[in-house]
Parts: structure tokens; sequence; C-alpha cells
């Protein structure tokens, strides 16, 4: 029950469940790159071609494991306009080169991203990113609920800077 300027409301409750709910959101980019497997593999877990791609990376820091391995721990800083962010990654599961999961945590936000590399032919591949946020406190929360949008574009951002950067590197030979 609210109580607003001496009238009384009452929130359905779908509407409190429904918000409940939205602290899990959940979708899925793909993008096809001119490279075979295992060229883009190599580049999206070498940390030096992360600098070059990931656009707000300002420090990459391994703190336990060889990268792409499970249970390696990355630290990661990103600069979005003002902000900085810091996250841990974790990576939960691993059959490289064709998928992993990165467990992703920084403040009230865990995000968990399972990314798949498939063949589309012998010069082509199909990378896949399947997003799930966990959203633990309510300002993120209540972002998500009300502007799912941005998050879902960030995620396109980065992956066709990745397409960008992977396949001028396939054409220069490097």
């Amino acid at each position: 029950m609210i109580l607003v300027k001496g009238f009384i409301f009452l929130p359905r409750i779908t509407e409190f469940v429904f918000f409940y709910q939205s602290a899990i959101m959940k979708y899925c980019t793909q993008v096809e790159i001119a490279l075979p497997v295992e060229q883009v593999a190599e580049l999206l877990h070498s940390p030096e071609d992360m600098y070059r791609w990931m656009k707000g990376l300002k420090h990459y820091e391994s703190l336990q494991g060889e990268a792409g391995r499970v249970g390696s721990r990355n630290r990661l800083v990103l600069r979005a306009g003002k902000r900085e962010m810091e996250m841990i990654e974790t990576v939960t599961a691993s059959d490289l080169p064709h998928a992993w999961t990165s467990r992703y945590e920084t403040r009230g936000v865990v995000n968990i991203v399972t990314n798949r590399l498939e063949a589309v032919d012998e010069n082509r591949t199909r990378y896949t990113a399947e997003q799930e946020f966990r959203f633990q406190q309510w300002v993120p929360r209540l972002m998500a609920w009300l502007l799912p949008g941005p998050f879902k574009k960030q995620s396109v951002k980065h992956m066709r800077d990745f397409k960008r950067y992977a396949e001028q590197q396939g054409m220069s030979g490097d």
C-alpha cells in the first residue's frame, strides 16, 4: 500500500511479481566472422588483443590460472563515459575453442556469458553469446527493468567491434 497525497494506492500483486522476477534478464547476440573457429578463439582469449577491440577497457589483470581455463580469474577495469567499473571474471566452463562460460561480477550485478563458436564453413565462424544478468541490488534491478536496451546494445557493440578487429587481423595475416 502506498499513500500519495491522501490517496491510497494498492499496486497489483502481478506488477510486484513481474518487477521481482525481472532480477534476471537474458538475451542472445550473434555475429558471423570471416575467419576459422581456431583463429577467432585465439583472438578472443588474447588479453593483448582485447585492448585493441574492446573500447573502454583500461586494465586487464590475470589473478589466477591460465586465460580461458576453468577456474581462471581476471580483473577488468572498464570506462563508460565518466564512470569506471571494475569486474572480476571467472571462467566456469570451457570446451575451447568451441565454447566457454564466464561469470562477471561487479557491484550489485552478476553477468553469466556462455560463448559458442560454430564453424559455418572452413573460413567462417558463427559467434553466439548468451547473456544472463542477475541484479542483486534494487538500483541496477530498476535500471534493467526500465531500460533493458542499453545492456543488449553494449553487448552488440562489443561483438561488432571484435568482428571488425578479427577480420582486419585475418586480412593482414597477423
